[in-house]
């Protein structure tokens, strides 16, 4: 079995024969991440997260970034603090026990001016959980015209 990805190139599966399995980064590579849902959550190295041609911070890292619109080339985003308050007031996550993987364990606050990154940076290795319906935050930046 192959697959030919809308670029022309060819995956197949590991191992020999027709059949196989193939890695999952390569799987996603042929269909896209359209997994992504508006308010997830990802981890971001802070040099990739640009605010009007500049850096966004300074500190290094990864910081906790909210996706609120359907990714293109470069995707807004918006950036949370747990030190520097001003914005939405955003509670920790107490999620169920299958999002294992959320960073969002302390009060932090949502920043209401939108950032970008590259989209490429928003994938399965870099995304930490979604954001519960209940916390109001998806509510609040539609209510500033997020869409």
């Amino acid at each position: 079995m192959r697959i030919i990805g809308t670029s022309g190139q060819v995956w197949g599966p590991i191992g020999q024969g027709d059949m196989g399995i193939f890695s999952l980064d390569d799987l996603l590579a042929v269909i896209g991440d359209g997994w992504i849902d508006q308010g997830s959550w990802f981890r971001v190295s802070e040099e990739l997260i640009i605010r009007k041609d500049r850096p966004f911070a300074d500190k290094g890292g990864l910081r906790p970034v909210l996706l609120m619109s359907r990714p293109g080339p470069n995707s807004v985003i918006y950036t949370r603090s747990a030190s520097c308050r001003g914005g939405f007031d955003h509670p920790k996550h107490s999620h169920f026990e299958g999002s294992k993987g959320c960073v969002l364990t302390m009060r932090g606050w949502v920043k209401t001016a939108p950032v970008t990154v590259p989209s490429s940076a928003l994938n399965h290795k870099t995304y930490s959980c979604l954001e519960p319906d209940d916390t109001g935050l998806k509510t609040w930046l539609l209510s500033l015209g997020v869409t």
